[in-house]
């Protein structure tokens, strides 16, 4: 028996874990205290991913495909590093924006 096919609008976006393609392999943005679920292939969420300066992008993007193209599991010193430099800038700011929201309530 076949399981039922997910009816959907043509307005409605797949969900992420049908965009995972059934799996349940996400994870969590790394920036201490957000919670979004993040596709495997993603390194933080999508605003906070956003809310970095280009050059880290880079970065952290320069670093990862690096180690791919060398066949390496196991994440390089260089993506470490871009990765926490990249989470070191974006923590204050999602801090800062919790407390103007905590003070707009």
């Amino acid at each position: 028996m076949r399981p039922k096919a997910v009816k959907r609008n043509d307005w409605q976006a797949p969900s992420r874990t049908e965009k995972a393609g059934g799996r349940r392999d996400l994870h969590k943005c790394p920036v201490p205290g957000c919670t979004a679920s993040v596709l495997p292939s993603m390194f933080m969420c999508r605003d906070h991913w956003w809310a970095l300066p280009g050059r880290l992008r880079v970065a952290v993007r320069r670093a990862y495909q690096d180690a791919q193209r060398t066949g390496q599991k196991m994440p390089t010193r260089e993506w470490t590093k871009a990765a926490m430099e990249a989470v070191k800038f974006v923590t204050p700011l999602y801090r800062l924006r919790e407390v103007r929201e905590a003070s707009v309530q």
